[in-house]
């Protein structure tokens, strides 16, 4: 890091991880989907009233999961000097702040599949519970570790 710069298998790796974070919920996604489309069951496992329940949780936990996502990532990158340590800070910062934004994803996935084809065919406000994957995919987009995004980090917050 004297460069100002990680290296390129620092950068990979943050990338792999982030992706492979990523692809549960991709997975899961395509699983709820694949239910909803395949399943002719007349009912989800849970009660209309559950859902109900589940899906104000599932506002509450989303939209507090991505500020704490953020406000996480930045209290583990500290403004500490100490150049040995500050590669490990980041790499737990970003994972840190992933997998409180997937926490979020997957709980709105099982309200989805938990719901099931009846419940979300004859009340479709409940497809609100996909909001939260799909942000998910979307801040995983835009925060995904790169050379560049790295060096800004570096910049503002890295050792002198």
């Amino acid at each position: 890091m004297q460069d100002s710069s990680f290296s390129r298998q620092f950068v990979f790796t943050l990338q792999v991880i982030h992706v492979a974070l990523a692809v549960g919920v991709v997975l899961f996604g395509a699983v709820t989907i694949f239910m909803f489309f395949v399943n002719s069951a007349t009912s989800g496992v849970a009660t209309r009233g559950s859902i109900k329940l589940l899906t104000q949780v599932n506002a509450i936990f989303t939209l507090s999961a991505f500020p704490t996502g953020f406000f996480l990532f930045s209290a583990v990158l500290g403004k500490g000097r100490e150049q040995s340590k500050f590669a490990a800070r980041v790499k737990v910062a970003y994972i840190v702040r992933t997998a409180v934004w997937e926490g979020s994803a997957f709980f709105g996935l099982v309200v989805l599949f938990l719901a099931g084809k009846s419940t979300l065919s004859s009340e479709p406000v409940y497809w609100i519970n996909a909001i939260a994957p799909l942000l998910f995919l979307l801040f995983v987009g835009l925060t995904f570790p790169t050379q560049k995004r790295l060096a800004r980090i570096i910049r503002s917050r890295g050792p002198a």
